[in-house]
């Protein structure tokens, strides 16, 4: 009886361990799930989104909130008062800095954060986040249910299961694949799938990369004329590269009648092997027919541009950096954000058309990533006469049909924005190429 009652009691103890040890653990989960859904956006102005920010303080590196006073005045709308107004440039430096998207103006006084509605960038960004804390809840469950083994009903693998494979450094990975869905409520979203970028503006945006920044005028090309994600262009190869062509020319008498880039496998473009960026759709991607004789001018100009400069033969990158290696999306992406900010703004807000001027007032108050050439190229072919959801799906090179079928659901809206048109801008962008370019 004695030994019994032991036994008993060495098992409360080591109960009540294990519930000690389970405490921490889920204390520790739910704090790393509370810091990453506080940079969830969700359409409306939450200060706490603001509690990682630290500003430099009299030589102390120090939190935002403890320097200012921050509320939310309107749903969309967050204002900062600092306590010292010699630290106001400090404060918007950093939040600039902070990747968070939201462009900080100040009147001397207070500084205000407006809040754009989410674009399917933002809210694509929502739902990874909280995929994250999905899998910081799997990885806290699987700790306990291993320890509880052979006393609870569930098992990690009704939950999961991994899949293994090798990522292009020849590393094996891990990864889980869930056994039930996640269901995103994007409902505060915005709905619009709108960057509104005028005709006018895409053509002065075109011209100056054409003539200032030539090395990524195909990137660009890719995104316009093909609807190529910007992370897709990175990894498109040349013609003649020894992994294979990435564009294909199909040629009858001599003339080109169709183009295709080939998107079938993503294949490492540098020798450091370093990601250049993911397709997200394996496939071949046919250049659209209205698009064609622009992006073969554009094409040709481009490698023109590129004879003599250096790169690695052994990959054949089409895209190259300033060291003759692929370009990744990252650069493409910082230079983009640069060119727009520093370059672009000015010069739209100088233009005669007063669309092009408020579309330059727009991108000082609003973030735009290279996926603005994506969303030009859907609205074109969306005016010119794509109606069929499948259609449209095949020109993205989408997965699912919901951003093609809100296109085509708003496509009287786009034609309000960008005015009637009919396949005769197509003939002025060719004008607009010739003119750029030459001859071919």
């Amino acid at each position: 009886m004695e030994k019994i009652l032991e036994q008993l009691l060495r098992g409360i103890k080591m109960s009540k361990q294990i519930l000690k040890d389970m405490e921490a653990k889920a204390d520790k989960t739910l704090h790393a799930l509370r810091e990453e859904l506080k940079t969830v956006r969700a359409g409306r102005a939450n200060p706490s989104i603001l509690d990682n920010i630290m500003v430099e303080y009299y030589g102390t590196s120090t939190p935002l909130k403890q320097v200012a006073t921050i509320s939310a005045p309107e749903a969309r709308l967050l204002t900062i008062q600092p306590w010292d107004k010699s630290i106001m440039k400090e404060i918007e430096k950093q939040i600039q800095a902070s990747n968070l998207g939201i462009t900080p103006s100040n009147d001397g006084t207070i500084i205000r954060l407006p809040f754009p509605q989410l674009t399917e960038d933002r809210t694509n960004r929502k739902k990874s986040t909280v995929e994250k804390c999905v899998n910081a809840v799997l990885d806290f469950l699987t700790l306990y249910l291993n320890e509880r083994k052979g006393k609870a009903n569930l098992k990690p693998e009704d939950l999961y299961s991994i899949n293994t494979f090798t990522n292009r450094r020849g590393r094996v990975i891990k990864r889980k694949e869930l056994n039930f869905e996640i269901f995103v409520d994007d409902s505060n979203a915005q709905k619009s799938i709108f960057r509104d970028m005028p005709n006018s503006a895409f053509e002065m945006l075109f011209a100056h990369i054409a003539q200032y920044h030539k090395d990524l005028l195909m990137v660009v090309a890719l995104g316009a004329f093909v609807g190529l994600r910007p992370s897709e262009a990175c990894n498109v190869r040349r013609e003649d590269s020894p992994l294979g062509p990435g564009i294909l020319f199909h040629q009858s008498d001599g003339q080109v009648f169709k183009i295709e880039i080939d998107l079938r496998k993503e294949i490492p473009l540098r020798s450091d092997l370093k990601p250049t960026g993911r397709i997200k759709k394996e496939r071949l991607q046919a250049v659209p027919y209205i698009f064609l004789e622009v992006f073969l001018d554009t094409y040709n100009d481009y490698m023109s541009y590129l004879e003599g400069k250096k790169y690695e033969k052994d990959f054949g990158p089409l895209n190259l950096n300033k060291q003759g290696k692929a370009l990744s999306y990252d650069v493409y992406y910082q230079r983009f954000r640069k060119i727009i900010r520093e370059e672009m703004i000015p010069i739209f807000l100088k233009s005669d058309d007063p669309e092009v001027v408020f579309f330059g007032q727009l991108l000082q108050e609003n973030n735009i990533s290279p996926h603005i050439f994506r969303h030009w190229y859907t609205t074109q072919l969306v005016l010119s006469g794509v109606n069929e959801v499948s259609e449209l799906m095949s020109a993205r090179g989408d997965n699912s049909p919901e951003s093609a079928w809100v296109y085509l659901q708003n496509k009287g809206e786009i034609a309000k924005q960008y005015g009637q048109v009919n396949n005769g801008v197509f003939d002025y962008m060719n004008w607009q190429a010739e003119k750029l370019f030459g001859e071919h």
